[in-house]
């Protein structure tokens, strides 16, 4: 009994820890880069862009699927060390790929390579969806919108970069 005890006052700080880093450092790379609805105010957009109140809506949602399959990365027994240190390793680079594209994009306005930003960063969230199939049904379907919601950002990156060439 003790021993579960001490392992989900282990694992909740993880937990947290896990839900909670996504955002935040989502948040640092939006403070430091120009306010994406002043950017997009000097684009021609096309007419399935969605408002910027759902962008924000859907990323924090995302942000917390991405900490809880990272977290669910970390404590699974069904990956051998290798499959979960590559798990672990795709994980964080379309983390950091995803934090470049807002830079690019919106920083940099750089709209042809962002648009081949996404397309790795869409290649990478798919092989972290594979390995979350080993690890549970409920995480990889979770992940499943993160691919769809890319797929479309994908879509309306290059429609924007071909609008405004």
């Amino acid at each position: 009994m003790p021993k579960t005890i001490l392992n989900v006052k282990f694992k909740l700080p993880l937990l947290v820890v896990c839900l909670f880093s996504p955002l935040l450092l989502a948040e640092c790379v939006k403070i430091s880069s120009p306010n994406p609805a002043v950017v997009l105010q000097s684009l021609f957009l096309p007419i399935f862009q969605p408002p910027n109140w759902l962008f924000i809506f859907i990323w924090v949602i995302l942000y917390l699927v991405m900490g809880f399959s990272l977290y669910m990365i970390l404590i699974t027994n069904k990956l051998n060390d290798h499959s979960k240190n590559v798990a672990v390793a795709y994980f964080f680079s379309q983390l950091a790929l995803s934090y470049l594209w807002f830079i690019v994009f919106f920083a940099f306005q750089y709209r042809g390579l962002s648009v081949l930003i996404i397309a790795f960063l869409l290649a990478l969230v798919i092989a972290v969806w594979k390995r979350l199939r080993a690890i549970s049904a409920f995480t990889s379907r979770l992940w499943l919108l993160y691919i769809i919601w890319l797929s479309f950002a994908a879509i309306l990156n290059y429609s924007i970069w071909i609008i405004n060439l």
